[in-house]
C-alpha cells in the first residue's frame, strides 16, 4: 500500500526508508553498475552504482568515504598495488595485493572513511593469502594430498629461508667438443631434480661414433645453466667407464661448467693434476655410467 501524499516511485524519494522488513516478493535485488572509475591514490567510487570497473595502474592507498554501511564491488582492469592499512583499508592477510585484470573485490565502509575488504577473488583462481601451515610437523599426508605444486616458471625469492622452486624430469646428454657432436647410442639418458637453486643429476652416456668431434670433450645438454661464478661449479662423479682408450691407473673425472649447460670431462693422468679428456681417449664406443652429482644455478 502507498500512503496518500507519498511518492509511489522510489526514484522520486532521495532518502527512502523502510518501516519494516523488506519483502522482495520473489524478485531480485541487483547490483547496479556504475561508470568506470580511474585508479587513484584515494579511490573515489561514484554514487551512480555499487559495482565499478577500476581502470589504470595507479597504486590505491585509501577509498573516499561514501557512508558507513556502504558496500561496493570493484572489478580491476589491470595490475596495480592495492595497499593494506590496518584501519583505513584492511585487506585479507593484512598485506598489499597486486591486482590483475579481472580480479574482483567486495568492500564495506565500516566507519567513516574506513573500509574493510570482505572478499577478494583472483581471476587466476590463486589464493589471496597463503594457507596457514603453522603445524608441527607440517602434515600433507591426508587422502588426496601429499603434493606441493610449484609454478612452471620459478618465482625467485631473495629470502634465504624461502624455497622457491622444485622440478624433476629427464635430460639427454651428448658427447661433444663444443661445436661437433658425437653420435650417441640409445643408451643415453639422464634424470634431474631441482630443489631451489641446486640441481641433482644422474646419467648414462654411450658414444656410437665420434663423427667430426676432436680435442677436449664435454657432455652437453644439462637441464639448467650453471651459476656464473666459480663457486657454482659442481664436482660430479662417474661410477664406471667402458670402451675408453686411457692408460691403466688414470681415471675420468667431470664437473659442471660456469654459466653453461655442459659437463667438462677430465683425465687424472698428470703429476700436476688433470687434463681435458680428448676425443681419442673417449674413443668411438666410450661409455660413462653412473654420472651423477649436483651443481648450482
Amino acid at each position: 500500500m502507498v500512503k496518500v501524499g507519498a511518492s509511489s516511485n522510489l526514484v522520486d524519494d532521495a532518502t527512502p526508508q523502510l518501516g519494516g522488513t523488506l519483502d522482495t516478493n520473489d524478485q531480485q535485488i541487483r547490483w547496479s553498475k556504475g561508470a568506470d572509475i580511474s585508479s587513484a591514490t584515494a579511490l573515489s567510487p561514484g554514487t551512480d552504482g555499487n559495482y565499478f570497473d577500476v581502470t589504470g595502474t595507479t597504486t590505491i592507498t585509501s577509498i573516499a568515504t561514501m557512508s558507513p554501511g556502504t558496500v561496493v564491488a570493484l572489478h580491476f582492469d589491470a595490475a596495480l598495488t592495492f595497499t593494506h592499512h590496518s584501519t583505513n583499508l584492511a585487506l585479507p592477510g593484512a598485506a598489499n595485493i597486486t591486482t590483475a585484470a579481472n580480479d574482483e573485490a567486495i568492500l564495506l565502509e565500516y566507519d567513516t572513511g574506513k573500509w574493510r575488504c570482505l572478499s577478494y577473488t583472483k581471476a587466476s583462481g590463486a589464493p589471496v593469502t597463503a594457507s596457514s601451515v603453522a603445524k608441527n610437523p607440517f602434515d600433507i599426508s591426508g587422502g588426496g594430498e601429499g603434493q606441493i605444486l610449484f609454478p612452471a616458471t620459478q618465482n625467485a625469492s631473495g629470502n634465504a629461508n624461502t624455497l622457491d622452486d622444485y622440478e624433476e624430469g629427464d635430460w639427454t646428454g651428448t658427447f661433444s667438443d663444443g661445436t661437433n657432436d658425437c653420435t650417441m647410442t640409445s643408451t643415453n639418458d639422464g634424470t634431474y631434480t631441482k630443489v631451489g637453486r641446486v640441481v641433482f643429476i644422474t646419467g648414462d652416456f654411450e658414444c656410437n661414433s665420434l663423427g667430426s668431434a676432436s680435442g677436449d670433450m664435454f657432455i652437453k645438454g644439462l637441464p639448467f645453466v650453471g651459476k656464473n661464478t666459480e663457486s657454482g661449479i659442481g664436482a660430479l662423479g662417474i661410477g664406471r667407464g667402458l670402451g675408453l682408450a686411457i692408460s691403466a691407473g688414470s681415471y675420468v673425472a667431470c664437473h659442471s661448467g660456469q654459466n653453461v649447460s655442459t659437463i667438462a670431462l677430465h683425465l687424472w693422468d698428470a703429476t700436476t693434476g688433470s687434463t681435458a679428456l680428448q676425443h681419442s681417449e673417449l674413443s668411438a664406443d666410450g661409455r660413462l655410467l653412473g654420472v651423477g652429482g649436483s651443481y648450482t644455478t
